[in-house]
């Protein structure tokens, strides 16, 4: 079956005929679907279509504007309308964004070019607010699952970011690890665990070591986690992060030998970001007093991680973390509920 992408919805509020067609022409133009609403119309239309952008304008009546910006506000739940004012004082619109909650300002007259950059700014906007709701609520669903991981998604996104900051100063990843890359990896890497939701509790919670074929049902949350977001991503296209959010619930326990899990990936064939959360995962893990183990020491996680240099880890990674170990140490004594 094939899946309908949701496209962006618009709902423009503006007094000028002429201004509601120049807008009309670039929306379609950015595959935006809109529909035009008068000023008494404006509360209840946005609350019947939910649209993700208001464009509206001074001359609609400043003070309505307000208001109708304030219940706007007050009446979202988890979501977020990016109101775009137009405007023909500079003065009056700093003003004006300042006053009643506006996301950005256009200035009369606009350009196309001007319109579709704060346009992508504001898709920008709206992604961010989908995913990091979807992270959060998911996020907190698996800690309420696994009581003895509380604070772990935390750390790991927190460990990550040293090694991911360290890895930016080498060369060869200086045209790999950009903006994108960066702000995808903190947030997906939260979600790495998430297929530990479709694991049995008496196999999740079960103090001591697990038995052959109990570790072999353990191994499967990363294929579960992997449905979950590839769901989530048929559902969801617009979420960016989502791409690399499959990469590291499925990846982030295979080997740099080859030898590891589920799809027995090697060296730089597993993905960049999912040999990152690996490393951090595997020394929160080891940090953590856990149901089936003993809080392993700073010295003891670097042992093992050192031992397994080039085998289990991507040695740049251990590298990284050698130089940066005293900030891993931190992380782990100081901050163990983050």
């Amino acid at each position: 079956m094939r899946l309908e992408v949701m496209r962006l919805k618009a709902q423009i509020m503006c007094q000028h005929k002429e201004d509601t067609e120049i807008i009309q022409t670039y929306l379609k133009e950015l595959n935006i679907e809109y529909y035009i609403a008068s000023k008494d119309q404006g509360f209840h239309m946005w609350n019947m279509h939910q649209p993700d952008f208001l464009i509206i304008d001074e001359h609609m009546n400043i003070d309505h504007n307000q208001e109708l910006i304030r219940r706007i506000r007050k009446s979202e739940f988890n979501t977020h309308t990016y109101v775009l004012w137009i405007e023909e004082n500079d003065h009056l619109m700093s003003n004006t964004c300042t006053n009643c909650d506006v996301d950005d300002f256009i200035g009369r007259p606009f350009s196309k070019e001007e319109f579709k950059r704060r346009m992508y700014s504001a898709m920008k906007t709206i992604s961010l607010v989908e995913q990091n709701f979807i992270v959060y609520a998911l996020s907190r669903v698996f800690e309420a699952r696994d009581k003895g991981s509380f604070g772990h998604l935390s750390r790991v996104s927190a460990l990550s970011k040293i090694l991911l900051e360290g890895l930016e100063e080498d060369e060869k990843y200086q045209g790999i690890i950009n903006q994108r890359f960066k702000e995808d990896l903190m947030i997906s890497c939260q979600l790495h665990d998430i297929g530990k939701i479709g694991i049995e509790d008496i196999i999740l919670k079960k103090p001591g070591q697990y038995t052959k074929d109990e570790f072999a049902k353990m191994k499967e949350h990363v294929i579960i986690g992997y449905e979950i977001i590839k769901s989530m991503k048929e559902k969801y296209p617009r979420a960016r992060f989502l791409n690399m959010a499959l990469e590291i619930t499925r990846h982030h326990h295979e080997k740099f030998d080859g030898t590891g899990y589920p799809d027995g990936l090697k060296g730089e064939d597993i993905p960049l970001a999912a040999r990152i959360v690996g490393l951090a995962d595997f020394y929160d893990a080891l940090t953590s007093k856990r149901v089936y183990k003993r809080k392993y020491t700073h010295d003891e996680a670097k042992k093992l991680i050192l031992d397994h240099q080039g085998t289990h880890f991507d040695p740049v990674l251990v590298h990284i973390f050698l130089e940066n170990e005293i900030n891993f140490k931190i992380i782990s004594e100081e901050h163990g509920e983050i």
